[in-house]
């Protein structure tokens, strides 16, 4: 990680910045579009893993929700932020290959279990649409939700070294009051050795907060740590549609078994020279 201001390291949680690799201060528009480009042109050469910026006074003005990604604009078209509008503070990753393929693949299996359900033409892929809160903007890998009703279901990727910002992006999802998101899959793609770490998080309450008013907190609900196929993943279908599965039809919890789990990881780990 990279040394970053006293001033960002009170402000926010230190697990967002673990992964930190450059600081810039926001001085104008066109300064901060020319350090960016030099910075991502300059990384673009150390493959295999992602690469992140943090950002200090960026103004809320200029951080816009799906753009269009034109000349014109200011961040990078190939990107996830996450941005605190209240401290001005933007934490901008530019995501691997590996990463964006595994977020790619990771999506088709779900495609296809909806299939297999008869249940694809219910739920919206969103993709990694940015959603703004009180207070923080984030922009997923994935992301689905039922055709009349908000986002269920997220999924974060990250080609890291550590995965405790993933478990902070699932905090962010599962435990902020304007969401409605009820189930988070995070997967870290490790750098330095062929190992994918998937973990599913839902909402619950700590055991020591059992009052019904007490806010949800995001909990892990299943871990499978992949070298080879070791266990499968498993989604809620009532938390995924808000509703449960229809008697006498295909419908069901989503489960996608470890071989399937393994094709993916192969291929992450067959570009990363692992295999």
């Amino acid at each position: 990680m990279a040394s970053v201001s006293n001033l960002a390291g009170s402000i926010i949680d230190p697990d967002f910045l673990s992964d930190v690799e450059s600081e810039i201060h926001f001085t104008t528009t066109r300064d901060l579009k020319r350090t960016l480009y030099k910075f991502f042109q300059h990384v673009k050469k150390n493959n295999n893993y992602d690469h992140t910026v943090l950002i200090v006074g960026f103004p809320p003005e200029n951080f816009t929700i799906d753009d269009d990604y034109d000349k014109e604009s200011l961040l990078p078209k190939t990107r996830k932020a996450l941005y605190f509008a209240e401290s001005k503070i933007l934490i901008l990753t530019m995501p691997d290959r590996l990463h964006e393929e595994a977020s790619r693949l990771f999506n088709r299996q779900v495609e296809l279990k909806l299939n297999e359900m008869n249940c694809r033409e219910e739920i919206i892929p969103c993709g990694g649409a940015t959603a703004r809160m009180k207070g923080v903007s984030k922009e997923p890998d994935e992301c689905w939700r039922p055709i009349n009703g908000d986002l269920t279901c997220i999924f974060e990727a990250a080609v890291l070294e550590s995965d405790r910002v993933l478990h902070r992006y699932a905090k962010i999802w599962l435990e902020h009051p304007e969401q409605k998101v009820t189930q988070v899959v995070t997967m870290m793609i490790g750098r330095a050795r062929p190992e994918i770490i998937l973990r599913v998080w839902k909402q619950g309450q700590e055991e020591r907060d059992t009052r019904a008013e007490h806010p949800p907190r995001a909990t892990l609900h299943q871990t499978v740590r992949v070298t080879l196929a070791e266990g499968d993943i498993r989604l809620s279908f009532q938390l995924l549609f808000k509703r449960k599965p229809r008697s006498g039809t295909a419908e069901k919890d989503t489960i996608i078994f470890a071989s399937e789990i393994e094709f993916i990881a192969r291929v992450v780990w067959q570009d990363m020279g692992f295999m």
